[in-house]
C-alpha cells in the first residue's frame, strides 16, 4: 500500500510527528529556491523514508501543527545584503502548485548580518505537501544563509 494511501486511510493518526532540521552555508540567486537541510537534530516520523527527503515533508495526518523557522544571514562573497525571506509553503492533495502559507522570516536591507524568525501553529490535511524556499527582495541577487533552522511538530 503506497504511503498516500495509508495517510488517507487514517494509519499515521494516533502516531507523533517531530522534525527538526538545519543547514549551513546555503548560496543561491535569481529565483526563490527551494532549502534542501543536510543536518537533521530531531526525527519522529512513521516511515521517515517516505514522509521527508530533506527538501519536502509529508503530512502523516490532519491536525495542528507547530512550525519554526529561523535564519542567519551573512554578506559573503558578493552575495546580496538586500531584503532576504523564507517562505513556508505548502501543496495541499490535489493542489497544482505550491504555496505560500503566510509565515515569513524577513531579514530586512541594509544589514550585512541578519537573522529572522517566526513561529506559529497551522491547521494541515494529512498528504500536505511542506517545504521552505529562500527569495531576495529587488534584484534577485546572490543570497547567502549562513544558517537555517526548520522545525514542525504535531501538537493535536
Amino acid at each position: 500500500m503506497a504511503v498516500e494511501d495509508e495517510i488517507n486511510k487514517g494509519a499515521f493518526n494516533n502516531d507523533p510527528v517531530a522534525l527538526t532540521v538545519g543547514l549551513e552555508r546555503h548560496v543561491s540567486g535569481a529565483s526563490p529556491a527551494v532549502l534542501a537541510y543536510t543536518i537533521e537534530r530531531c526525527k519522529v516520523l512513521p516511515r521517515p523514508e517516505y514522509l521527508w527527503d530533506g527538501r519536502r515533508l509529508i503530512v502523516p495526518s490532519d491536525g495542528l501543527y507547530q512550525v519554526s523557522l529561523t535564519f542567519v544571514s551573512d554578506v559573503e562573497d558578493g552575495s546580496t545584503n538586500d531584503d532576504i525571506y523564507v517562505d513556508v509553503q505548502m501543496r495541499e492533495p490535489g493542489a497544482p502548485d505550491y504555496r505560500a502559507i503566510g509565515f515569513r522570516a524577513w531579514k530586512p536591507q541594509p544589514q550585512a548580518r541578519g537573522t529572522a524568525s517566526f513561529s506559529g501553529v497551522l491547521k494541515l490535511r494529512g498528504n500536505t505537501l511542506v517545504q521552505t524556499s529562500v527569495a531576495s527582495g529587488g534584484n534577485n541577487a546572490k543570497r547567502f544563509l549562513r544558517t537555517c533552522d526548520f522545525s514542525i511538530a504535531k501538537v493535536a
